[in-house]
């Protein structure tokens, strides 16, 4: 698959809220941010779960803000990438809600561990009052799933730095930093044959799962739904055209 192929495979979304056990709310800052990267709150009837965190401090208190207005108790944030456009937002929420557990995968720990210095250097000075003062390093979970009011929710791709997440019952993928839609999309991480190879793989892991919506990690775009259905009848079709 061409990287032009691979542009229109990533271009997967749907709308922000639906109906399905579980119910997922997203926030993207869009233009207003640096990145246009997707947070999704994820509740049951009794529980919350918030996947990733945003970039800007400034963003991560507008996901303060949207936590609330749910009202479900949060339990855990997790961090799905090493990236800091995932966990630089972090310091309000941890903040608001000191119960809830920050959690990744341990890859995604021990990239972050590793660059957190380096990127809040190099970003810091760009994001000026939206630079957080402390950042977080998650703590490792110890198993790539867990339950959010009964409902299985799985980490995939648990020893690479950027994971996705499938919820089976709502069959959801947030698809990370592997889907993009609305924009060109970061290849300067994936520019040697074998990163672009395992991006490939892991677009392909996520249509054996068969999901009927796929919320990208970054997107800069109207939401449509028939968006959505096109695009994923194309990341099928260019995916079983290159085998």
């Amino acid at each position: 698959m061409k990287l032009s192929a691979l542009a229109v495979a990533t271009a997967l979304f749907s709308g922000a809220v639906f109906a399905a056990p579980l119910t997922l709310q997203t926030y993207n800052p869009q233009e207003k941010g640096l990145f246009a990267v997707n947070s999704t709150l994820v509740s049951g009837p009794h529980e919350a779960v918030l996947f990733d965190a945003q970039f800007s401090v400034k963003d991560g208190e507008k996901l303060v803000e949207m936590i609330k207005k749910n009202g479900k108790p949060l339990s855990r944030i997790v961090i799905t990438s090493g990236d800091p456009d995932f966990y630089f937002g972090l310091e309000p929420l941890v903040k608001a809600f000191p119960q809830a557990e920050v959690v990744a995968t341990p890859e995604v720990v021990k990239h972050i561990a590793a660059t957190k210095a380096a990127k809040l250097a190099y970003w810091g000075p760009q994001m000026k009052d939206g630079a957080p003062t402390q950042v977080y390093v998650p703590q490792a979970l110890e198993a790539n799933s867990f339950t959010i009011d009964g409902e299985k929710v799985t980490i995939m791709q648990p020893h690479d730095y950027a994971a996705f997440v499938w919820i089976r019952a709502n069959k959801t993928i947030l698809g990370g930093t592997g889907v993009a839609w609305g924009m060109h999309l970061w290849t300067a991480d994936t520019q040697t044959p074998a990163s672009r190879q395992q991006w490939r793989n892991t677009l392909d892991q996520m249509i054996a799962l068969h999901p009927q919506r796929v919320i990208p990690g970054h997107y800069l775009a109207p939401r449509r739904r028939e968006t959505a259905r096109c695009a994923l009848q194309k990341l099928i079709s260019s995916s079983s055209s290159r085998r």
